[in-house]
């Protein structure tokens, strides 16, 4: 008969041991030291005086029965050989296999390892019913976004009713996961949309004359909210779509003297703000007529404000620098981000976290994508994630409202979440310029014209530190 069983790691002194009667702990040790001080060979036999050890080794383990002195050898290293070669790497399937060799008349499972990592039928089907569920949610969005490309509006409410909620509660059955509020989730963005993809927002506008103004923002900021870098690079476009208006005339106001213009336009005319072409602007394109660019560079350690594109520079106390007289008085740029985050994570379990993210924008927001590798992260509790991020969507924001969002998750270190990119759209635009007039041959065309001002993230990035 079998008396019991032990493992032990030869590196790390590790014991995994297992009798068939309950026995005090000294007596485990006794049996292990003695086989220890009597063991000679990688494999053989050892005799006392009532009982033997069967061994053998394996990748730094001596694997032992302690049995009868008439227990068959043959049978002894057969069942050693089964446990080894069913171990799977892991100490509980040692102990399965080592609690049917002892209780269980020595019955050896051949396949233990096939057993071990099967699926149950309820996990199979759960799997494929999700599979296909995910699969009808992307060919309705795609239905969506083309539907809406042709004017189309109306699938946008029967897909936030009927599909999005029935996928929210689906994996609340059976997940248990935290959901989302559906108005985070944005039917218009690509399946596979991330918030670095650029120029992804082309501006058009069905009138004769569109003018935009356009600032594109890099940004780097801490978890203190404190801006490492901002940048701004703003452009003015003309978009004429009717050769009647290609000789117009703009007079620009505001804050446009250190800006660039096109060297296309009459220098003359640009100094007074006047942007008019002699052989007519082109049609049905989008004409970069100017440009500026600022910064924050929240290196400086000063709160000093640069604007690049004729340098004007604008000191902490938010007077202009006397060495430029058309430096700005009230500075477009400010030291605060135009979204500020609280990140709280609370370690529930050993390497578990529960994260409490909250954002308040200091402008207001559309658009909003934050998007949070995942790639350190792991059993994620999480309504919208892809292959690479967990994603929060938001239509709109309000300056100075805030909002949260929580999800659950295994890491080493709550820095692991970093760094989270950021995309959104903002009406308006940090520098103060505009359009005074807009005039040919004396007549008035404001009224024919299309003028949008809007912000949008070339790069934002939240990082840890």
């Amino acid at each position: 008969m079998i008396l019991g069983t032990l493992v032990t790691n030869i590196r790390n002194n590790q014991i995994l041991a297992r009798m068939k009667d309950p026995v005090y702990t000294e007596k485990i040790e006794f049996f292990l030291l003695e086989f220890m001080n009597s063991a000679t060979k990688k494999s053989g036999l050892v005799y006392k005086d009532l009982y033997k050890y069967i061994y053998t080794f394996d990748e730094d383990n001596y694997y032992v029965l302690i049995t009868s002195l008439l227990f068959n050898e043959i049978k002894g290293f057969s069942i050693l050989t089964h446990l080894i070669n069913s171990k799977g790497g892991d100490p509980l399937d040692l102990l399965i296999f080592i609690d049917n060799i002892i209780y269980e008349d020595n019955i050896v499972y051949p396949d233990l390892n096939l057993i071990f990592n099967m699926d149950s039928q309820e996990e199979k089907i759960y799997k494929m019913m999700m599979k296909n569920k995910e699969l009808e949610m992307r060919r309705k969005q795609k239905e969506i976004i083309k539907n809406k490309s042709k004017g189309g509006n109306g699938s946008k409410l029967d897909l936030n009713k009927l599909n999005i909620n029935s996928k929210l509660s689906i994996n609340n059955d059976l997940t248990s996961k935290p959901t989302i509020n559906n108005t985070y989730i944005r039917n218009d963005l690509p399946v596979d949309f991330k918030p670095k993809d650029k120029k992804r927002r082309f501006e058009t506008s069905t009138s004769p004359i569109f003018i935009c103004f356009k600032e594109k923002i890099k940004c780097v900021i801490n978890q203190e909210n404190k801006i490492k870098l901002m940048e701004v690079m703003g452009e003015m476009t003309l978009n004429i779509k009717e050769e009647d208006f290609n000789n117009l005339e703009i007079k620009l106001k505001g804050n446009y003297e250190d800006c660039k213009f096109s060297p296309k336009l009459n220098k003359k005319d640009t100094n007074c703000g006047i942007i008019k072409s002699e052989k007519g602007f082109s049609l049905n394109k989008n004409i970069a007529l100017l440009k500026w660019r600022g910064c924050v560079d929240g290196g400086k350690g000063d709160g000093s404000k640069v604007e690049k594109g004729g340098s004007s520079k604008v000191n902490a106390n938010g007077k202009p620098s006397l060495s430029n007289p058309h430096s700005n008085s009230n500075p477009y740029l400010s030291n605060t981000p135009p979204l500020e985050f609280t990140i709280w994570p609370s370690e529930i379990k050993l390497n578990t976290f529960q994260f409490t993210l909250e954002i308040i924008p200091n402008l207001d927001l559309e658009n909003l994508l934050i998007s949070i590798p995942k790639r350190k992260l792991r059993e994620i509790k999480f309504e919208n994630e892809n292959e690479d991020n967990l994603e929060w969507k938001i239509d709109s924001i309000s300056k100075g409202d805030s909002d949260s969002l929580e999800f659950q998750c295994k890491c080493e270190d709550p820095s692991d979440i970093f760094p989270i990119e950021i995309y959104f759209t903002s009406p308006g635009c940090y520098r103060e310029i505009g359009i005074a007039s807009i005039k040919m041959n004396g007549e008035d065309l404001k009224e024919k014209t299309d003028i949008k001002k809007m912000r949008e993230v070339d790069e934002f990035t939240l990082e840890s530190e």
